[in-house]
């Protein structure tokens, strides 16, 4: 399954003391296969 991670973030999303919102912290998407849990 493929997945795309939106670019578009809610403009009113909160910050923190760093001007950083949520999606700054978030990983990069996983390579492991849903099914068997290897590099597919």
């Amino acid at each position: 399954m493929t997945y795309i991670r939106p670019i578009f973030r809610h403009p009113a999303l909160p910050k923190n003391d760093l001007g950083y919102t949520v999606d700054y912290y978030e990983g990069s998407l996983s390579t492991l296969c849903d099914k068997c849990e290897n590099h597919c």
